[in-house]
């Protein structure tokens, strides 16, 4: 069940103003976003942000590009120019609701502000936990949104997989969150597996906390935190091919 449009806006914010006082140095590496330091983090994180109020506010039919927008400051300025930003973001999204028309690039979702009410707040949650592993032991991620994150890892970003070669997990995997209600299943059909919900018998088996889960799924390094059964290879497959 997804959140509520308050619920998403909640987290979102919070989220955000957690960006918005970075700690630790910002040239510090983050280890989920090889190649990026923190500073790097918080302008891809903002330019998706102004991005997204760019096209909500023109209730934009089509996808920007983003090459578009002005390009971030330096890094004297750049904090405040995320936190400006991010501001805009969540004032823009609440303004406009869940109904007004805007362009998403999913074929089965409608094309209303409340996809990117929901994309949003994962997008920043994830990249929220980025910044502050960077410089030690991040907060988890609510278990509530993040339960949410990987059932939309599995509606929206597994499906463009297909278009990317696809993905072989050579059996089915079970994915159980141990402190919210979310289990799925995946299991071979085509070029990207099939996704059922609800308690089922995988090939092999991950659970935990559904924090871990999700920045697991998403190729972070929580799979300390998670228990994996049966043939654990096909949870290292899901790892090393999907790339979303």
């Amino acid at each position: 069940m997804r959140l509520s449009p308050s619920s998403y806006l909640d987290h979102l914010r919070a989220d955000c103003e957690a960006m918005g006082r970075p700690p630790g140095d910002l040239g510090a590496a983050v280890a989920g976003c090889p190649g990026w330091d923190v500073a790097e983090l918080i302008r891809h994180t903002g330019l998706i942000h102004r991005w997204v109020t760019t096209m909500v506010s023109q209730h934009a039919e089509e996808r920007l590009s983003r090459r578009e927008l002005p390009e971030p400051p330096e890094r004297g300025t750049l904090v405040e120019w995320f936190r400006q930003g991010a501001g805009e973001l969540c004032d823009t999204l609440e303004g406009a609701g869940t109904d007004s028309p805007v362009w998403n690039w999913t074929p089965h979702e409608p094309r209303t502000t409340a996809f990117w009410y929901r994309r949003m707040a994962q997008e920043t949650a994830v990249h929220r936990w980025d910044a502050e592993a960077a410089a030690g032991s991040p907060p988890p991620i609510d278990p509530e949104l993040a339960v949410d994150g990987i059932a939309e890892m599995f509606e929206v970003h597994l499906p463009l997989l297909a278009g990317r070669g696809g993905v072989d997990l050579g059996g089915s995997l079970h994915v159980h969150a141990t402190d919210a209600d979310g289990e799925w299943t995946l299991r071979p059909d085509g070029q990207v597996p099939s996704v059922e919900t609800g308690h089922a018998k995988g090939d092999a088996a991950v659970r935990g906390p559904a924090s871990a889960l999700l920045l697991a799924l998403w190729g972070r390094g929580t799979v300390d935190q998670l228990e994996v059964c049966g043939e654990a290879a096909i949870f290292t497959r899901w790892r090393d091919q999907v790339a979303l």
